[in-house]
């Protein structure tokens, strides 16, 4: 059985399985779903020199691909899982596959990006995460990749391969690469100039019709077709950028955030944490930021709370993605030796809270275009659930009213379904 919480307004009780519930006056709880996550088996072995760690990872068409790199090679780690627990690694060590730092999905494709400073071959893609084939770029390193608007784009640091293995460092302003279809792969300048010098694009994210890329020197690059970019600078921008729920998020620094709807005009916005911000993503009603070790939820953007997670000691988060029901966020234990990747699986989400009186509003959050069931019971001692409704949530959120409750104690939960 699902875990519970249970909340008590005045003549009315509530049962929210899977939900942050905020009700009026002074109760309040936190998400089940979120506050509980399952380690996933993910594979360790063989690990390796020193081990192996995760990167990135992204979900499309039913399954889960994380990707990463071995500690003590080059060689680059990609495992699926379909379930979200049970995860079968895809590459040998046999350096067919060089590190890898990130992936993605879209347009039927799973796209991942890393590394190959001698020979290039550090884009590659798949159509079921099971096998992957090689692109050749001409420069050494790919931190990121994204998907939009029938667009691949991968931004990396403008080194130049050095196929004589000789050591040379030459750079080159076309740091971001774009393809159609996953395949064919062009540069493109990041409107800096050329060469540009050690400024590596970190990140990438599309929204609001917009490419926002940033560098780790304050520079903005964006773009709304992916072609042309333009390089704006800004002393309060770090290394990351999101967009979520129609917002692209910035990390600044501890409690602080540069968002913007546009990707053009930013402004600074504080919130209830002392923590830098990394990867942020939204889902199913809820942002979801990772900081080092920690993660923290927010229904709005501003006030967050930390969740219940139990990493292994000397854990960093990497990333994090939804599925069709979960989050899942990867990462590696750097300490103690040797480094051992990690997969923590949500409980499947759903939001539920309600306004009290007769009859009682519940407001129901979650993924649009999905079906839920409102479910509920007279008796907590019970485990006999009674459907009162299903419904395909059409805005977020749904306020749907329980016109059959009498002046009685009553017990609800909102289910989210396949």
């Amino acid at each position: 059985m699902e875990p519970r919480t249970f909340l008590r307004t005045g003549i009315v009780w509530v049962v929210a399985l899977v939900s942050l519930c905020l009700v009026s006056g002074n109760l309040s709880a936190r998400a089940d779903a979120l506050d509980n996550w399952t380690r996933s088996q993910v594979v360790t072995n063989p690990i390796g020199f020193q081990g192996l760690g995760l990167g990135g990872v992204a979900y499309g068409n039913g399954r889960y691909v994380a990707v990463g790199q071995y500690s003590g090679d080059d060689n680059g780690v990609i495992q699926t899982s379909d379930d979200g627990m049970n995860w079968t690694m895809r590459t040998t060590r046999n350096y067919a596959v060089l590190d890898l730092y990130d992936v993605t999905f879209g347009n039927g494709l799973f796209v991942a990006v890393g590394w190959d400073f001698f020979g290039g071959n550090n884009i590659y893609h798949s159509t079921n995460g099971i096998n992957w084939t090689p692109h050749t770029t001409a420069i050494a390193n790919f931190n990121r990749v994204a998907f939009g608007n029938g667009v691949f784009v991968a931004v990396g640091d403008g080194v130049l391969v050095d196929p004589a293995g000789v050591g040379s460092t030459t750079y080159t302003n076309q740091r971001i690469y774009i393809s159609f279809n996953g395949t064919t792969w062009v540069p493109r300048s990041d409107g800096g100039p050329n060469p540009t010098g050690n400024q590596p694009i970190y990140d990438v994210a599309y929204g609001a019709g917009r490419f926002v890329a940033v560098d780790g020197a304050s520079h903005f690059y964006t773009s709304v077709n992916a072609q042309t970019w333009t390089k704006t600078t800004d002393s309060r921008v770090g290394g990351r950028i999101n967009f979520c729920n129609g917002l692209f998020i910035a990390p600044t620094g501890p409690g602080t955030n540069l968002v913007s709807s546009d990707g053009l005009s930013w402004s600074l916005l504080t919130n209830t944490t002392a923590a830098t911000f990394g990867r942020v993503i939204y889902a199913g009603g809820w942002y979801v930021a990772l900081s080092g070790s920690k993660i923290f939820a927010s229904t709005e953007g501003t006030n967050w709370f930390q969740r219940t997670l139990q990493l292994p000691p000397g854990a960093s988060l990497a990333t994090a993605t939804f599925g069709a029901r979960n989050f899942m966020a990867v990462g590696t234990a750097f300490s103690p030796s040797p480094t051992i990747p990690f997969a923590y699986l949500s409980d499947s989400v759903a939001a539920l809270s309600i306004n009290p009186g007769l009859p009682p509003q519940l407001k129901v959050s979650g993924l649009l275009g999905r079906s839920y069931r409102i479910e509920h019971l007279a008796d907590v001692r019970s485990t006999n659930w009674q459907t009162l409704d299903t419904f395909t949530l059409t805005n977020n959120p749904t306020i749907w009213p329980d016109t059959t409750a009498t002046n009685a104690s009553r017990f609800y939960r909102a289910v989210l379904l396949p």
